[in-house]
């Protein structure tokens, strides 16, 4: 269980918080409270909480001043502040500081509630990075120092990888991005945030060792493993056959989980290796408009034909198919799509607002012209909610469909 104490120098406020929320179902243990700041420092030093809930303003020593001791002392506890004073600078300087929520009293179960959740995934995110840091792979610094803007030459680059006995005479290096098929891991973390982290943490170190003396870990972040892939020239079109799906394939039975993969671009310059990781990130994005468990940078063909103008132009189309109730208008709405699509491939966040933007630009003419019935505002927040919720273009299309 995570381990809370809570702090404020009003009894009965104090003796309220304790009882507004059940903390035995929230996984949470009480094992301390304090009147004033001393206290609380006191309290903590005594039993090293993982949550501390306290109000802002106390006597002799403030919440904030506790929160950069605990900051200075490098402990992990989460701070959630209460306070009575709605000043933004005191909101301001606590977000700042790191402190997880900033709640208004009187505090509502809901929003503690709320904070209490945010802290424990923070709280296990940080886990999992600790553990991460453990494990990283000596060539992540080697691949911060070549791009930190040092200027390497191709012979200091070489002269570097051969000191982390890399052989790159003869071999090209390409990027690769594997990670739980993004979908799938929505899912799991909306499910349990916890067992997502175990078993990202069991897929990457799996494939990292599966993959020594081919590919070397860049980056372990929340979608996926970042490596850099060391082959031989000449095997440029076998290589994802040869090593890197036998190897997915092998993890991905073993967890019961499907596996997406992005291969970035492939060189023999070693001053390439910033654009063979972000390209191998970016094919790895792609799943959200592909829909493919493999995604070659090389097969990726974006129509760079539509403009904006095309797009304005059938959204005037498609407003004008509505009123005139010509039963074409469905058609008109996918030809929208197809132009978000071909305008934002690659850029998720981007396609979802552009969408979002079109839907009210029409919604709001036909709106003004009291062609919509019910409550419209309320109708774009639930479209709002159910297009966030969609894990594909193809779903996000679907739904606008369906709206309409």
């Amino acid at each position: 269980m995570w381990k809370a104490v809570i702090a404020d120098d009003e009894g009965v406020i104090l003796q309220g918080l304790k009882k507004l929320v059940d903390w035995t179902n929230k996984d949470v243990l009480l094992v301390g409270e304090a009147r004033d700041g001393q206290q609380l420092k006191e309290v903590m030093e005594e039993t090293d909480p993982d949550i501390v809930i306290t109000d802002i303003m106390m006597p002799y020593r403030t919440g904030l001043d506790i929160l950069r001791w605990c900051n200075e002392a490098d402990m992990h506890a989460k701070f959630i502040f209460i306070s009575g004073y709605q000043e933004f600078t005191y909101a301001k300087e606590a977000l700042q500081s790191g402190a997880v929520d900033y709640l208004l009293k009187p505090v509502a179960r809901k929003d503690l509630e709320d904070a209490v959740r945010k802290a424990i995934q923070k709280l296990e995110e940080q886990n999992t990075i600790e553990i991460f840091k453990e494990e990283d792979d000596e060539m992540y610094q080697l691949f911060r120092e070549i791009n930190d803007g040092q200027g390497f030459e191709n012979d200091e680059l070489y002269q570097l990888f051969d000191a982390e006995e890399i052989d790159f005479e003869g071999h090209f290096f390409v990027g690769i991005c594997v990670g739980i098929r993004p979908d799938l891991a929505a899912d799991m973390i909306k499910d349990s945030f916890e067992r997502f982290n175990l078993l990202r943490f069991s897929i990457y170190n799996q494939i990292a060792q599966k993959l020594r003396g081919k590919a070397f870990v860049l980056r372990k972040d929340d979608c996926a493993l970042h490596l850099m892939g060391v082959f031989p020239c000449g095997e440029e079109d076998t290589f994802v056959e040869t090593y890197v799906m036998p190897v997915v394939q092998q993890v991905s039975a073993q967890v019961h989980t499907e596996l997406s993969v992005g291969i970035g671009m492939y060189s023999t310059d070693a001053k390439q290796l910033k654009n063979a990781y972000k390209t191998a990130k970016f094919a790895f994005e792609l799943y959200y408009f592909e829909e493919k468990h493999l995604i070659d940078f090389r097969d990726i063909h974006k129509d760079y034909t539509v403009s904006f103008e095309d797009y304005a132009k059938s959204v005037d189309e498609a407003y004008h198919a509505i009123i005139a109730h010509d039963e074409s208008y469905l058609e008109k709405i996918d030809k929208i799509m197809d132009k978000v699509e071909a305008i934002h491939y690659g850029n998720k966040n981007a396609a979802l607002s552009r969408v979002l933007y079109f839907v009210a630009e029409i919604g709001t003419k036909l709106f003004q012209y009291q062609l919509i019935e019910g409550d419209y505002n309320e109708m774009q927040e639930k479209l709002q909610k159910d297009t966030e919720s969609r894990k594909t273009f193809r779903a996000l299309r679907e739904c606008i469909r369906n709206y309409y």
